[in-house]
């Protein structure tokens, strides 16, 4: 259902852009102009091909976007939780190429494409923050491809705990909780690789107490500090730059 939706006035999320760059004047604006729509748990937001009429900020919960290759394998190019924006990547493109579905119930607010330019013409801070929080963005997700050629899977499934980490990860007494509904498939399509191997590569970091397992099975982070060294590691022996560790780094 879509409704309209007060809220960017007194809205609360400490990255939303919105929230953080914009006038109070341009905020009243928004909430008068935009509207939200409810997503379960597993439900698209938007697909691949779908005609672009605006732009998406989480109000609440977890996606994931991806893109679909050969033979219907996904791709999942990143994670987004409360306050993100959606699809701004490629904002000047008439159809969606990538997809966006919830992790978990998700609210979003949607805002037209003359709206936004708009807001992006009058809030020259909010302008500004934007292209440097996507220019941040691409070089990590640039990055991370290298990763997803040059490294061995046991690396890549490291590199998509540490990337689920950045974004849905909660302090636990024993450790980093990852506190959203991914399959082994989803984080498959993280790193570039099978189910199985995830598998393998799970019971491996098990039995090295690296991980374990939370209630209703998701994963505890047990040292992340030994995740990121079979990252490092493996970069080493394949003479991968410090430079290009960066889209590692930062997930710390």
């Amino acid at each position: 259902m879509v409704q309209k939706n007060p809220g960017c006035t007194d809205c609360s999320q400490d990255n939303c852009l919105i929230s953080n760059y914009c006038s109070k004047q341009w905020k009243q604006t928004i909430d008068q102009q935009k509207t939200i729509g409810a997503y379960p748990e597993r439900q698209s937001i938007f697909s691949e091909g779908n005609l672009k009429f605006g732009v998406y900020f989480i109000c609440r919960g977890k996606v994931k976007v991806f893109n679909t290759g050969k033979h219907g394998k996904h791709h999942i190019i990143r994670l987004a939780t409360s306050g993100d924006i959606l699809d701004l990547e490629e904002y000047a493109e008439k159809n969606y190429k990538i997809s966006c579905t919830a992790l978990e119930s998700t609210v979003v607010s949607f805002i037209e494409k003359e709206i936004f330019l708009n807001l992006l013409k009058e809030n020259s801070r909010f302008s500004l923050a934007l292209i440097q929080y996507y220019a941040k963005e691409l070089g990590h997700t640039g990055l991370r491809q290298q990763h997803l050629v040059l490294c061995n899977v046991k690396s890549r499934v490291a590199e998509a705990l540490l990337m689920i980490k950045k974004y849905f990860g909660i302090a636990v007494e024993e450790g980093i909780l990852l506190d959203v509904n991914l399959s082994q498939q989803d984080i498959a399509d993280i790193a570039g690789t099978a189910v199985e191997e995830v598998n393998r590569a799970l019971s491996v970091f098990k039995k090295e107490k690296v991980i374990d397992y939370h209630r209703k099975h998701k994963i505890l982070l047990r040292n992340v500090d030994k995740l990121f060294e079979m990252i490092v590691n493996d970069c080493a022996e394949k003479d991968i730059s410090i430079n290009q560790m960066g889209c590692c780094e930062h997930l710390l």
